[in-house]
């Protein structure tokens, strides 16, 4: 960024060095421009881009342009970036500006202009504007509003034409969209809140994340309250001081942005089950979020009457009434009679005692006077405390009988640390007011050191009353019972608050304590930080991680205990062990026949030597079993996957351990089909069989029956084979050419335990060579035999150069693939010349095949050259002749 600060003079040019830089290296410099007349203006900025390609210079503006309002100011950021060296001077960046009496400008929502204003726009259900026709005074202006109300969901446009003076015409595009409000709940376990069923005193705490799916930002605001419909007298106004929702006032969600929202549960009275909705307030629309579920659970004593009316009794003598006292809560709890020097007169049976939920105990109340007296009157104070420890609020209702026909306006005098009552009261003549002493203790109490308090009544009779109050605190109780069910071999993460109820930060150290197991031997961990630091009237989470190797069910206690007062919560934890699902996923691929490893850690987090034992049941999958693994150490083991067939498979492959357990994990097996094998390349000439062996490898555990097929008629293998395993198998191919040229074929060797070999077969097959030579003697004959190549039977004809040499036949048909034979007889020569070789046979017209013109040329069928001799010779001569064997049918070319 360009620091220093340039006065610029719009009278003259002004110069700014940016001095020797570096190239692609941006430099920054903003402008600042302060409107301080009392008109708005425009600006614009301008530059010759010609040069600046010429001189490598690349200009980025923030703002190219922009409108300034009266007694306002703009900024805007320059940044240059030299893209070559160069030498830069005079390059010239023209800021120019216009007044707003030649342009109209307008601002977003609303119009600046001065003169007299006409709009001519007619307002619509989505689009409303407001135009004042008063005149506008010189040098003044106006800001007209525009609201935008979208009824659909789609993008609007309109055009809003405004006349000034009268005869000046402007003309404004105004463009808005209407989305829909999608702002939701990230996960849906969340529309249902179950804060279960607390104490008074404790806070239960529940994170939801929302979500803002819509296209705009969304103004929110969460209440316990739905303000159309909710009257003053339901359930949810009486439950809006128990709730603490955050954040509490109006937040705006961006698009796409997620805000959580903590909604926590903190009783102070008790609560029966409610189910109250969390409301969400977007613009002027109330919708429903989510359910909210819990209650507050404790002990309510109710009496069913306020006084006992003795009447009158004889001196000496005893009169008795009942008094039911009911527990209507879900806690129990102690009580106790205490009464103001009233022993003498009065019995209550029983005195003190536990009363359990649900449960009406019956109190008989004798009266036994022993004086003379008019007017007897005796206050009862029953005492209700419970089992439960610090933190926890006791009611105490005090009966009181008014001695006079006037209202009392009482002012108690309360004295104690940890007990609290109201600051006024009134009696009504002749009636029974219960005053309630609050006991809140915030230490436990020891052995007699009990907690001492007094409260004092000023009577206007002149009389006082003064009660002792005597509070214990027992040892907490659980401050949850939190029962979980986890997978083996799988962190599972634990948050407990951890509560302050004094005013001043406390430290407290963590510890956990094993209640119960059902195994003998379980391996497990449970890990977090030693203390906890938590701010005074505050709460703060605790972060626990329970690793458990094996299935099991555990009971943990959990303590957070202040070291210097020794004061301390706990919980207890119940965790449930199953067995986990697969651990990881390790994908192998190869080809087929071509093996692949992975490498498997093994961890022995014990202190001795332990045996992992693997199992697989996909025979193409070789490991090492049983592992040794000395103690705190770790092993690799080698996982070979050799397929022998293609496809892809999934499979289990579990660890054992009697330590440990089992370690489930999934293979994924994809096998890729081998490529061909070498081809095999045979090279013959037409009536000539050539064979060769394709070699191939049995790499199954079993002895493999494999089947051969050739898709090509020219090729012969046989049907199968058999192989040992880890040997090598041979299979003969023949290649026995039924035309010229080059064949392809593939051979095909197939077993379903050994895998499937393809080996590319090449044939090449060369014009028929002559045979031979064939030695007769003078006057024998010999048998040839000759076979039919083709694949349908065929005539041959044969012919002979020579007149020496005599056939049966002169045409045979032969089947497919079969042989033919004739026979040949050997003449003497006519003349003595035939041994001299003068006018010997071979002189003799040869009979040439019909329509022949005794040209070399061959024979040829339905693309096929036919065409084949056989050299025929007699003893004592050395001349050879030739015989010649063709089809009848065939056409020369």
């Amino acid at each position: 960024m360009f620091q220093r600060k340039w006065a610029l003079d719009p009278t003259q040019a002004n110069t700014i060095n940016f001095g020797s830089i570096p190239p692609k290296t941006p430099q920054t410099i903003m402008f600042v421009l302060t409107n301080i007349g009392k008109t708005s203006f425009y600006y614009q900025l301008k530059y010759d881009e010609e040069i600046s390609r010429k001189l490598g210079i690349k200009l980025d503006f923030s703002e190219r342009g922009g409108h300034v309002t009266s007694q306002s100011r703009t900024s805007t950021t320059l940044t240059m970036t030299l893209l070559k060296k160069s030498f830069v001077k005079n390059f010239e960046l023209i800021l120019e500006d216009s007044c707003l009496d030649r342009v109209l400008g307008h601002t977003l929502g609303a119009l600046d202009i001065s003169g007299r204003l006409e709009c001519l726009y007619e307002n619509k259900p989505h689009l409303k504007i407001n135009v004042r026709s008063d005149p506008i005074p010189p040098e003044g202006s106006i800001f007209i509003p525009i609201f935008f109300y979208p009824l659909e969901r789609l993008k609007y446009s309109e055009t809003l034409h405004f006349i000034i003076n009268g005869f000046q015409e402007k003309k404004i595009i105004i463009t808005g969209e209407g989305v829909d409000i999608k702002v939701f709940l990230v996960q849906p376990r969340h529309k249902l809140l179950s804060f279960g069923a607390l104490q008074v005193g404790h806070i239960a705490s529940k994170c939801v994340p929302i979500v803002n799916k819509s296209k705009a930002p969304v103004p929110m605001l969460l209440t316990v309250v739905d303000p159309p419909s909710v009257l003053p007298t339901s359930s949810a106004n009486k439950l809006t001081d128990v709730f603490h929702i955050t954040p509490k006032t109006p937040v705006v969600i961006q698009p796409n942005e997620t805000i959580s929202v903590t909604v926590k549960f903190k009783p102070n009275r008790r609560i029966k089950p409610f189910s109250e909705k969390l409301y969400m307030q977007i613009h002027e629309n109330v919708e429903p979020l989510c359910l909210m579920m819990g209650s507050c659970i404790g002990s309510e004593f109710q009496l069913d009457r306020k006084y006992l009316p003795f009447g009158m009794v004889v001196q000496g003598c005893q009169s008795s009434l009942k008094l039911l006292l009911s527990n209507t809560g879900e806690l129990g709890a102690r009580f106790c009679w205490s009464r103001d020097n009233c022993d003498n007169l009065f019995t209550i049976t029983p005195a003190s005692g536990y009363l359990s939920p649900g449960v009406t105990i019956t109190f008989i109340v004798d009266f036994h006077p022993i004086n003379l007296q008019q007017n007897i009157r005796c206050d009862s104070i029953l005492v209700k405390g419970g089992s439960d420890g610090g933190g926890l609020g006791r009611n105490y209702p005090i009966a009181r009988l008014t001695r006079s026909g006037e209202t009392w306006q009482l002012f108690p005098e309360m004295s104690g640390e940890y007990f609290l009552g109201q600051d006024t009261i009134q009696v009504v003549p002749h009636s029974v007011k219960l005053y309630e002493v609050t006991y809140t203790p915030l230490v436990m109490t020891e052995h007699d050191n009990k907690h001492m308090g007094s409260v004092f009544f000023r009577l206007p009779e002149g009389q006082v009353l003064l009660y002792s109050l005597v509070g214990t605190a027992e040892p907490p109780v659980a401050v949850a019972r939190i029962a979980k069910e986890v997978p083996s071999k799988t962190p599972h993460i634990e948050i407990l608050p951890v509560f302050n109820w004094l005013p001043v930060a406390q430290r407290f150290k963590v510890t956990t304590n094993l209640i119960k197991s059902e195994k003998f031997d379980p391996v497990f961990t449970l890990t977090g930080n030693d203390y906890i630091d938590v701010p005074g009237n505050s709460d703060r989470d605790h972060r626990l991680t329970f690793f458990s190797y094996k299935e099991c069910s555990l009971i943990f206690k959990v303590s957070f205990t202040n070291e210097d007062s020794g004061e301390y919560q706990f919980y207890d934890l119940a965790l449930r062990v199953f067995k986990c699902g697969s651990l990881d996923t390790f994908k192998m691929e190869t080809f087929v026949r071509k093996p692949i490893t992975y490498e498997l850690k093994l961890k022995n987090p014990l202190n001795s030597v332990v045996n992992f034992n693997i199992s697989c049941y996909a025979s193409d999958v070789q490991f090492p079993t049983p592992n040794s693994v000395p103690a705190k150490t770790m092993k690799y083991v080698t996982l070979e996957y050799l397929p022998l067939h293609p496809g892809e498979n999934h499979v289990r492959l579990d660890i054992q351990c009697s330590e440990l357990g089992v370690f489930p994990y999934e293979l994924v097996l994809n096998a890729i089909p081998a490529p061909k094998e070498k081809p095999l390349i045979f090279n013959t000439s037409l009536g000539i069989a050539v064979s060769l062996e394709a070699q191939f490898n049995n790499l199954a555990h079993t002895k493999a029956d494999f089947g051969c097929k050739v898709d090509h008629n020219d090729f012969h293998v046989d049907k199968s084979v058999l192989v040992a395993p880890a040997h090598t198998g041979n299979v003969e191919v023949t290649y026995e050419p039924s035309s010229l040229g080059s064949v392809h074929a593939l051979l095909t060797i197939t077993s379903t335990t050994g895998g499937e070999f393809i080996f590319p077969l090449i044939g090449k097959c060369t014009p028929p060579k002559p045979q031979g030579p064939i030695v007769l003697k003078p006057g024998t004959g010999i048998t040839i035999p000759f076979k039919n190549v083709f694949r349908e039977t065929k005539t041959f004809m044969l012919y002979l150069d020579c007149p020496s040499f005599v056939l049966k036949n002169n045409i045979e048909t032969i089947k497919s693939k079969k042989l033919g034979v004739r026979n040949l007889l050997h003449t003497l020569p006519l003349s003595s010349n035939a041994a001299s070789g003068e006018g010997d046979a071979r002189a003799a017209p040869i009979t040439p095949p019909p329509h022949s013109n005794r040209r070399s040329r061959g024979i040829k069928a339905a693309g096929f050259q036919l065409r084949s001799s056989v050299p025929v010779a007699i003893p004592g001569q050395h001349d050879q002749y030739s015989l010649v064997v063709a089809l009848p049918t065939v056409k020369y070319q």
